[in-house]
């Protein structure tokens, strides 16, 4: 889960499950400049240019996680408002920084407009979403 947005880290904490069947719950600070936005895989003609893919827990190495970018035009007091609207800063950063997969890279820069929620003052203090 997305818990810290900074303009040099992303913090989340692993829901991956231990090998005693309990849950990892690290806490993952993750370097801005490890995540791309988009996942391909022409192998199997696979492409999503509102993914973003963060890299394997350092924990527990079993789980990592999938932020997807979202176009809903959504009120503030929708329950989830404030953790998409991070997401999509983040994907806004990464676009800006030209971290994008190769095989999404022509859908990305072919964007007219960003999603229209996203944390236009962010980040904030500590980064806590």
């Amino acid at each position: 889960m997305l818990t810290k947005l900074t303009t040099t880290t992303v913090t989340r904490i692993c829901t991956g499950r231990k090998p005693d069947g309990s849950i990892c719950n690290a806490e993952n600070a993750l370097a801005f400049s490890s995540l791309k936005l988009g996942v391909s895989n022409s192998r199997v003609g696979f492409k999503d240019k509102d993914l973003i893919v963060t890299p394997l827990c350092t924990t527990c190495m079993k789980a990592n996680e999938i932020f997807n970018r979202t176009w809903d035009d959504l009120p503030e007091t929708f329950p989830t408002y404030r953790l998409r609207a991070a997401t999509n800063f983040l994907a806004k950063q990464l676009k800006d920084a030209s971290q994008i997969d190769a095989g999404c890279l022509s859908d990305v820069m072919a964007e007219t407009s960003d999603p229209p929620v996203i944390l236009d003052d962010w980040p904030s203090g500590d980064g806590t979403i």
